[in-house]
């Protein structure tokens, strides 16, 4: 299985659950953050993959721990120390 099929598989399994759409702004913020489109977006899933996860997962954990909706999404520097 390549990065790219692993990528599909995760966005597939993991993603399908209610708590897992906390996971979205992180994983959404990480294609932008990488001028994803189109047409690079394999190119950059092939080459990024384990790191936008990791800030997805990173930014769902920390927005699970506030009140709100809002309120408790978590700025970049909390979700690039958590990752540390």
């Amino acid at each position: 299985m390549n990065n790219l099929e692993r990528f599909k598989y995760i966005l597939k399994t993991k993603f399908l659950f209610p708590w897992s759409w906390r996971m979205i702004g992180g994983f959404l913020y990480q294609l932008l953050d990488k001028d994803a489109s189109q047409d690079n977006l394999e190119a950059i899933v092939n080459e990024h993959y384990k790191e936008i996860l990791a800030f997805a997962k990173a930014s769902g954990a920390l927005a699970t721990t506030g009140k709100g909706a809002i309120s408790a999404l978590p700025s970049k520097e909390q979700v690039v120390q958590l990752i540390r």
